[in-house]
């Protein structure tokens, strides 16, 4: 493949890119999470929901790195922000056309926000300040 097909590859993508964010758009507020990165495999947004998302933090990106390595979710601790509780999963993707041991394409990083019961579990009353708290959620 020569230089003059990588770039006719490449202006096919960026025309498609608009069609794309507004999809992982509409796909992410369908699901009820507030906004949405597709990573390449360094863990590089090349798609988000929002033009103005906050750099990855090193915990973030290494949630992502392991989860294209291991070709598993993986979900980060609860982030208390000054509105709300947030976390974020990352899953590994993984092309239709990928052999079963072909290495996943990158990630993608979902942030949601923590729901009004889930939440008033989890705020910290004065006599557990300091603590730690684990919650499981069983998936169906």
């Amino acid at each position: 493949m020569g230089e003059e097909d990588l770039e006719g590859e490449g202006s096919e993508l960026a025309a498609q890119l608009p069609m794309m964010q507004n999809m992982l758009r509409e796909f992410s507020t369908y699901s009820g999470f507030m906004n949405a990165r597709i990573l390449n495999r360094d863990g590089d947004a090349y798609i988000a929901t929002d033009g103005h998302l906050p750099p990855m933090q090193e915990e973030q990106l290494e949630q992502a790195t392991a989860a294209i390595q291991t070709k598993e979710p993986r979900f980060s601790p609860l982030r208390k922000t000054p509105q709300d509780l947030r976390w974020m999963s990352m899953s590994p993707s993984i092309p239709l056309t990928a052999a079963r041991d072909d290495a996943p394409v990158g990630a993608l990083m979902m942030t949601r926000q923590v729901s009004g019961k889930s939440r008033s579990c989890f705020q910290l009353h004065t006599l557990c300040q300091g603590r730690t708290h684990t919650a499981y959620a069983k998936v169906w």
